[in-house]
């Protein structure tokens, strides 16, 4: 029989684990992940994160979301940023090359001229 923090038998309450969680969403790590790390479901980090409304046996408890408390990583490197597609308009708009605003960025070439292309109508940016 084990017992929580209030001395009666049962579950022991997950707040440092929903604070672990907290911690690595902040972090920038999946769901998946933060769960697995933790050992608990992915639904329950999915409720964690999003909120949700949890029923067992009748009883129906709501799971506030912390995705409104907690600032996740948007930037990532695999996707441009709008920072990032502002400098490419301007220095398109500034009659520069491609190899040019990459440098600029940081970028590889491919990423910028993927992004030129992709925004292309009728020829011309």
């Amino acid at each position: 029989m084990r017992s929580g923090s209030s001395g009666r038998p049962g579950r022991r309450p997950m707040t440092e684990k929903r604070a672990l969680y907290v911690k690595l969403i902040r972090q920038g790590v999946s769901n998946s992940e933060a769960c697995r790390r933790l050992g608990i479901d992915r639904k329950t980090g999915h409720w964690w994160k999003n909120g949700g409304v949890v029923t067992r046996n009748g009883v129906v408890r709501v799971v506030e979301p912390i995705i409104d408390k907690v600032p996740i990583a948007v930037e990532s490197g695999r996707y441009l940023s709008e920072g990032e597609r502002v400098v490419i308009t301007d220095g398109v708009r500034a009659g520069r090359s491609a190899r040019s605003i990459a440098a600029e960025l940081g970028r590889a070439v491919s990423t910028v001229s993927r992004e030129l292309a992709r925004n292309r109508t009728a020829g011309r940016w």
